[in-house]
């Protein structure tokens, strides 16, 4: 008689499912424990099951054993879309990874603190100053339209639109834009 319970492991995913030889209540041998990975399609979220025999409890646990395998043979081997899709998932996940994201609020602080120091020493027309401010404005407005729009291919059209954050970035560039023009 064995009871499910869940143990750390080093595997993709986290925890997994371990049999143990603790206990002879035939309900509690019965049960399954399904922890989903964080931020994951189930964020995180614990499932319990109560098969109503070992029989079908071995079924179950051998049939998540072999969706947990086809789930991580799908994730190492996603499904070819042809160059397009190909080079759009990729520029998705680039977009997404945590380095990315830093780099660009990494962006954003320096593009703040270069507006800072413009306001604040209000540089002579036409002066030294005043063309290298003029200059890493041009260079920042290239960087975020360029941010805007790799991240409108990764995302394509609707997860776009539908992010309001996605809103603000396109009024900052746009407005960008006309101020340099």
């Amino acid at each position: 008689s064995k009871m499910v319970k869940s143990s750390p492991t080093n595997a993709p995913g986290g925890n997994h499912l371990v049999f143990s030889d603790n206990d002879d209540d035939t309900s509690i041998r019965n049960i399954i424990v399904i922890h989903t990975i964080e931020n994951g399609h189930n964020s995180g979220r614990t499932t319990i099951l109560l098969a109503e025999s070992e029989n079908q409890r071995d079924e179950w646990v051998e049939f998540l054993n072999i969706s947990k395998k086809e789930a991580l043979d799908r994730k190492n081997c996603p499904e070819d879309l042809g160059f397009p899709g190909n080079l759009q998932r990729t520029c998705r996940q680039i977009y997404s990874s945590n380095l990315t994201q830093y780099g660009i609020g990494v962006v954003i602080m320096c593009s703040y603190m270069a507006a800072l120091c413009s306001a604040q020493l209000l540089p002579e027309p036409n002066s030294e100053t005043a063309s290298t401010f003029n200059i890493l404005e041009i260079i920042f407005t290239v960087i975020f339209t360029f941010e805007l729009f790799f991240n409108l291919f990764g995302n394509w059209w609707r997860p776009f639109v539908n992010d309001s954050w996605n809103w603000i970035d396109t009024f900052v560039v746009v407005v960008s834009i006309a101020g340099i023009i």
